[in-house]
């Protein structure tokens, strides 16, 4: 449950790079904010739902 007592609507799903589950190299703080590019790998619409499959593999620096 999220802290304004509404559902998550996004869901990140951590991938290595060999294709296999992924992890965070630990807990985050509540409040963090998290910053990823990907695409969507599903969507559904009640409840809303984004879904993602996220590389874990650093990257590198990209200019804005």
């Amino acid at each position: 449950m999220m802290p304004n007592g509404k559902s998550p609507e996004v869901t990140l799903h951590l991938k290595e790079e060999n294709g296999k589950e992924g992890h965070m190299n630990g807990p985050m703080m509540l409040g963090s904010s998290i910053r990823f590019q990907d695409v969507a790998v599903s969507f559904t619409r009640e409840p809303p739902m984004l879904e993602f499959d996220v590389s874990t593999s650093p990257r590198t620096a990209t200019r804005r």
